[in-house]
């Protein structure tokens, strides 16, 4: 077993990849999802499974895949669980995501709930970012699907993600899976600050899918085609580029330890045990001499 320290010059997908060349079973990845993103670019298409010891400020991976949180019981899980596949997500640049690409309102809230303002308040600082740009105007977006279907729309955010729950961990994309080979694109369309306090308590609540402001869309290419230049985010960090831009599913592409399942309770085990144990507890009476 090897621990390598990463930063600086030290990427993690360097290391993963080379870990996956060299006869390693397992890749035990401590961090947050930006650091869990980095190892698994340098494992795409290989067999090599990642184990995920969540250690950020967000841990949305975990949250979704129900790893636990305390160190010693991911590193179990890591260890006794059992490797399944997980899709990625690839931009037209060749750069991937495991949880979301955004442009619009969910870019924005992205640049200004820092790694700082996490750190301090954790997912609260997204419901900070999210009133601080309420302002921000909508844009003009046309959705290609598949390369077919086209969805135009005046939109605050256009979100294209792998995961159920994201940003802040709020369930945003309630039919999303992981590996399912589909991306699910959500359409945020609100204007005022009561729309968004009512998507904000649906998603909450997860009642998302009730809320006339928000449109759900599933596929495994898309294009994003915008109006004027918009911010755009993957995987929680801006990147430099403007639109239009073009996603694609990869399905399968790396493979994560899931926890392992627990067995259902076998009640006939445990009603067998109970009564063998009161019939020798009876036995071992009865031989019992009696007191005079």
């Amino acid at each position: 077993m090897d621990f390598v320290e990463v930063g600086g010059d030290v990427h993690g997908r360097d290391l993963t990849a080379k870990a996956a060349t060299e006869g390693y079973g397992l890749i035990l990845v401590a961090g947050g999802d930006g650091t869990l993103a980095d190892a698994a670019r340098g494992v795409v298409g290989q067999p090599i499974p990642l184990g995920v010891i969540p250690a950020g400020t967000g841990n949305i991976v975990a949250i979704n895949l129900g790893i636990p949180m305390t160190p010693r019981d991911a590193a179990r899980a890591a260890i006794e669980g059992t490797p399944e596949p997980y899709d990625v997500g690839r931009l037209d640049d060749g750069r991937i995501f495991i949880l979301s690409a955004g442009a619009g309102y969910d870019a924005d809230l992205i640049r200004d709930a820092d790694r700082e303002l996490k750190r301090r308040f954790g997912p609260l600082a997204y419901l900070f970012a999210m009133f601080k740009n309420l302002g921000v105007k909508r844009a003009r977006y046309t959705i290609e699907l598949d390369g077919k279907e086209k969805v135009h729309v005046l939109a605050k955010s256009v979100l294209v993600t792998n995961v159920g729950r994201t940003m802040g961990s709020l369930p945003l994309a309630p039919d999303a899976r992981v590996d399912d080979g589909l991306l699910d694109i959500v359409v945020f369309t609100f204007t005022t600050f009561p729309g968004l306090l009512v998507t904000f308590l649906k998603a909450l609540f997860g009642g998302l899918k009730q809320d006339p402001t928000v449109r759900f869309y599933q596929a495994k290419r898309v294009r994003l085609h915008a109006s004027r230049p918009m911010p755009v985010q993957v995987d929680g960090e801006l990147i430099e580029r403007s639109m239009p831009i073009a996603i694609e599913v990869v399905p399968g592409a790396i493979r994560i330890m899931r926890p392992p399942t627990r067995p259902p309770l076998d009640l006939a085990g445990f009603a067998e045990s109970a009564i063998k144990a009161i019939q020798t507890t009876v036995r071992t009476t009865d031989r019992k001499p009696e007191s005079r």
